[in-house]
């Protein structure tokens, strides 16, 4: 049977992923971090999350489980003391493969090669594809174009609500290359 990450359960890892990558506390004042990235376009403003980019991919069939799955974090100052930052979240029967194309559609009932995004914002206010369960226009798509023992690249987009479904943010034109943990 195949067992994977719900999307419920992926918040409190992606929050845990997220404290940790915060403690870590690297400067990003060049060098290396600064190769490291998720950025795309929100609502057509354009976002950089290059500050502790980590992503950690887990072989779940040695746990018992049929599948594979990825987190992909990175942060970015607020300039408030606090952090705003973006996530991937994939899921896959099948080891993680270049030009492999992820997909959400909850409507479906399909959570094979799953994928879902979140930001939280500059007020710490998270916005998640899959909060959108129940909306009409639910997307995600993530295409991996590199991955390697350095890193895993690729690009994005999707559509990310509020926990009160408020209002909707279009993600286009995103892209990664996020370091390997």
């Amino acid at each position: 049977m195949y067992k994977s990450m719900t999307p419920a359960a992926a918040l409190p890892v992606i929050f845990i992923f997220l404290v940790l990558l915060a403690s870590c506390g690297k400067s990003n004042n060049g060098g290396e971090q600064e190769q490291y990235y998720i950025r795309c376009k929100i609502d057509g403003t354009a976002r950089v999350f290059s500050g502790n980019s980590l992503a950690g991919l887990t072989d779940n069939t040695t746990a018992g489980s049929s599948g594979y799955s990825a987190v992909l974090v990175a942060l970015k100052t607020a300039g408030n003391g606090s952090y705003n930052s973006f996530g991937i979240v994939l899921n896959s029967r099948a080891p993680f493969a270049v030009n492999g194309v992820y997909t959400q559609d909850f409507l479906s009932g399909s959570y094979d090669a799953g994928a879902s995004l979140d930001y939280t914002d500059e007020t710490g206010k998270v916005f998640a594809s899959y909060n959108t369960v129940l909306a009409p226009d639910v997307h995600v798509s993530v295409r991996l174009t590199g991955l390697d023992g350095q890193s895993i690249r690729g690009t994005f987009s999707g559509t990310l609500y509020s926990s009160d479904l408020d209002y909707g943010h279009a993600v286009t034109e995103g892209e990664f290359n996020v370091k390997r943990n």
